[in-house]
């Protein structure tokens, strides 16, 4: 499903900005323990795009109770700036 969507992704806003798929050690893929991998944080799969009107994302994810899931993400690019503003005045305000 996630190389699905990344396709599809792909034709609709070209070249990812960033993509990561790989696992650490001792998992690879193809061995049958991607999920388990994934919900250990010892694999990931995570694609981006920035685009001018924002950002968007598709990752899998897992909790390590559950299956793992798609996770498809829409940042546009005005709520961004507002969130990083106040992510900035809260660090200032703690120092």
């Amino acid at each position: 499903m996630y190389q699905d969507f990344k396709e599809e992704y792909i034709k609709k806003y070209g070249v990812p900005s960033n993509s990561y798929e790989f696992f650490l050690d001792p998992y690879k893929l193809g061995d049958g323990y991607e999920l388990q991998a994934i919900k250990l944080e010892k694999g990931y799969y995570s694609t981006y795009w920035y685009l001018d009107l924002g950002i968007i994302s598709i990752k899998i994810k897992a909790l390590s109770n559950y299956t793992g899931w798609i996770m498809l993400t829409y940042e546009d690019a005005a709520g961004f700036s507002i969130k990083t503003k106040e992510k900035e005045q809260m660090i200032s305000n703690d120092i």
